[in-house]
């Protein structure tokens, strides 16, 4: 079926990560909410 839904759904956004502290940034790097941002799609 291929994916399904919207590929950005859980990720952060600049605003959000502008926002949070050094250690919560790399939290959620390691937890893949930083892809969409890294990649370009926000």
């Amino acid at each position: 079926m291929g994916r399904q839904g919207d590929p950005t759904a859980g990720q952060l956004t600049r605003e959000e990560v502008s926002r949070m502290t050094g250690p919560q940034i790399m939290a959620a790097r390691k937890e893949g909410k930083l892809d969409a941002l890294m990649t370009g799609q926000f």
